[in-house]
């Protein structure tokens, strides 16, 4: 059953096929309507040679029974009608129940009928259901009648019915047997081959995939892919390599990799390397592009079969063995390591100038301060202007230490409260007489500039880049104008610049540098802030100009954007603006302010040079205030947790050993949250200074610091006004 009712599926399968025309299975389809007429033709003939046979055999049978019959009655009956010749018809009679025939008519010599025993057939279907054999009498070698014996074939014909009805049944298999089965077999040779074709299509489509995959990635990959001969001759290479080497042809034909070593014997040792070892990882070489240029790469090599590249490029078929080579242009890298080195240096430099700006500024401060109390204990004229001599010298020393202090910044700015509008007032002169006479200047100012917190020596760079910049490109088209502008502006939902970075809402100053130069090619804007990159010729430019900017514009916490059409390039430089806490007072001290100096209060002075502690003390005490040192912030702890209730103020040293300032103040913070402090430092004020400014601190001192300054500082916080920057 198992088996029938797959054949039954597999039937109905194949008839669905060929009646909705699948064209997959053609060939199937065509076979099928062939054989059809054939096996038709086959199962009627079987239909037929049964019947038929039956038929004709049977028939034949009773016919031969008839004559069998005819001739015994002929061989008797002369005998009978003489020995019974009143009642011959009986006698006849009985002999017919022995040969048991269904009629038999007598005639004489000339056809007449002389007798008929039983019926003659005279239907249709009677005489096409008897069979009829008349058998001549003779005696002494005379006609004498004839005997027709006459049978039927009744039975025959029922059986015929029954074998017809067998006959189609059987032909009708054996017709479908005799379709089905060789139809079967093209059907699943056609499905096997069909299959087969479908698996090679894939394995095209995998291969044609897998080809343009790996296509792309030797076009687009960014390192430079080149397919050369052991003999040099360059057969394939990729759109990096061409752009590398400054190539603009389409076709590699006559260029040899050999001419693209700087040392032309190279390329032979690396070869030998190659054919020794197989491959050759990341060698550093020296090549030269097409215009001449040298550059720096790390090659990678590697020996492949001609075959791989035989239908891409035209390959003699005498060439077996290709060199795969990887280049990946290192200039820029070699140059960001020169320049890392530099910084380095430079950084090395810095730290030591600031450690000795540091010490200086403490030796300028005790001699400063000793210099001012001398003076004021003097009464010979003479003597005094010695001590003014003395002070103009520490502030030239002063100026200088301030030098070395932004040299050794490294990135620490003079952050303070500033105006972008008085940067631009004073640069305005500078931009209008130093630039060519073909740039035009146009300033447009807001009158109600919001006020920013920023090293203006920075910010003063950004200016100035950003208008160098503007400079180169409207003088390679012969002049221009420069527009710059200053507004405020509230940004309410995050913005995003041509770099990718968010702007978040809030309250922004604005600079903007407009010129009417030929704009930035699009497909080179995302790059411009990048280090290193430039458009201009070799010589002309480091390409670090635009990237100085974006870093100080981030360091200061502000954005950088740039939109550029032919015709029009516009730079927008987001500042935050200046929040409250940003901006403490600036009390000016001097002579001209009417303050009572003196004052009362206990103030621990913290200091590790004792030069200064004793300085400070002398001051102080000598205006009313009593004082306690300490030499190191432990020590000040210690003191501050014993003494906490007699202490009104805390002048506080940034830099000491073992605990520094910063420590020493958060630990103060923390016996006495609201604790008044003053730090001296002799760094100007930096992220680490504002930090603690927001945090409590109630001023700053920049050593050296003038007599009257510490005076008006100490006495100011003590009344609770905040101060800050006095120098």
């Amino acid at each position: 059953m198992e088996k029938l009712s797959k054949f039954l599926l597999k039937t109905k399968k194949l008839i669905t096929i060929l009646w909705k025309k699948d064209p997959n299975y053609q060939v199937t389809r065509s076979f099928a309507f062939l054989m059809l007429p054939l096996t038709f033709v086959a199962g009627l003939f079987i239909c037929f040679v049964l019947p038929v046979s039956y038929y004709y055999f049977s028939k034949q049978e009773k016919l031969n029974q008839a004559e069998f019959h005819a001739k015994y009655l002929a061989s008797i009956f002369r005998e009978v009608i003489e020995t019974y010749p009143l009642n011959w018809e009986d006698v006849i009679k009985q002999k017919l129940k022995i040969i048991n025939a269904d009629c038999v008519v007598f005639y004489d010599s000339k056809n007449r009928i002389i007798a008929t025993l039983g019926k003659r057939p005279e239907t249709f279907i009677d005489k096409i259901t008897t069979v009829k054999v008349k058998c001549p009498v003779h005696f002494n070698n005379e006609l004498y009648g004839f005997v027709e014996v006459s049978l039927s074939i009744l039975h025959v014909w029922l059986n015929i019915v029954k074998i017809l009805i067998i006959s189609i049944l059987i032909g009708t298999i054996e017709g479908l047997a005799l379709w089905l089965i060789p139809v079967f077999y093209i059907w699943q040779d056609e499905k096997n081959i069909n299959q087969s074709r479908r698996e090679l299509l894939q394995e095209r489509e995998r291969l044609k995939a897998s080809e343009d995959r790996y296509r792309v990635l030797f076009e687009f990959a960014p390192d430079g892919f080149v397919v050369s001969t052991l003999e040099g001759e360059i057969v394939h290479f990729n759109k990096r390599f061409a752009n590398m080497i400054r190539f603009e042809g389409e076709s590699p034909t006559r260029l040899n990799a050999k001419k693209f070593y700087v040392d032309p014997l190279e390329r032979d040792r690396l070869i030998d390397e190659l054919v020794k070892n197989g491959e050759i990882r990341n060698k550093e070489v020296l090549l030269r592009r097409i215009d001449g240029e040298e550059f720096t790469a790390l090659l990678s090599m590697r020996l492949i079969g001609a075959s791989v590249f035989k239908e891409e490029v035209s390959i003699s078929n005498t060439t077996h063995t290709l060199i795969f080579a990887a280049i990946r242009d290192i200039s820029k890298l070699k140059e960001m390591e020169k320049q890392l080195l530099q910084a380095q240096k430079l950084e090395s430099v810095g730290l030591l100038a600031g450690g000795i700006a540091h010490d200086f500024n403490n030796i300028l401060a005790v001699i400063s301060g000793y210099n001012e109390l001398l003076r004021h204990s003097l009464k010979d004229s003479n003597s005094i202007n010695y001590t003014k001599v003395i002070e103009k010298s520490i502030k030239r020393a002063k100026e200088l230490v301030n030098n070395l202090l932004a040299f050794a910044r490294a990135g620490k700015y003079k952050t303070e409260l500033i105006n972008l509008n008085d940067i631009l007032k004073d640069l305005e002169s500078l931009l209008v007489h130093t630039f060519d006479k073909r740039i035009v200047f146009r300033f447009e100012l807001s009158s109600d500039l919001s006020f920013i917190f920023a090293d203006s020596s920075q910010i003063t760079q950004v200016i100035m880049n950003l208008c160098i910049n503007a400079r180169d490109a409207l003088l390679s088209k012969g002049g221009g104008r420069i527009l710059i502008k200053t507004y405020s502006q509230f940004i309410q939902k995050d913005t995003f610049t041509i770099t990718g970075d968010r702007i978040p809402p809030g309250q922004y100053v604005i600079l903007e540098i407009e010129d009417n130069g030929p704009g930035i090619p699009p497909e080179i804007i995302g790059k411009i802030f990048e280090p290193f990159f430039t458009t201009k010729p070799v010589g002309e430019g480091t390409g670090l100009g635009l990237s100085v900017v974006y870093g100080i514009v981030r360091n200061h916490g502000g954005y950088i954007d740039v939109r550029s059409k032919p015709g029009e390039t516009k730079f927008l430089v987001y500042f935050p603006k200046a929040q409250a806490i940003d901006q403490p007072k600036k009390i000016l001290v001097g002579k001209s302010i009417p303050i009572d100096l003196r004052g009362q209060g206990t103030i621990l002075v913290v200091d590790d040079e004792k030069e200064i502690r004793q300085f400070i003390r002398s001051v102080l005490e000598e205006h009313g205030y009593r004082v306690i040192e300490a030499q190191n912030g432990y020590e000040a702890i210690e003191i501050f947790q014993e003494k906490a209730h007699e202490i009104d103020l805390v002048l506080l040293d940034l830099i000491m050993p073992e605990m520094d300032g910063k420590d020493t103040f958060w630990n103060l913070k923390k016996l006495l949250p609201n604790i008044r402090v003053i730090l001296l430092t002799g760094y100007v004020a930096d992220s680490t200074v504002r930090s603690m400014l927001n945090n409590g601190a109630r001023a700053f001192l920049t050593k050296p610091f003038r007599l009257q300054d510490l005076l008006v500082v100490v006495n100011q916080v003590l009344t609770e006004t905040k101060y800050s920057g006095a120098s």
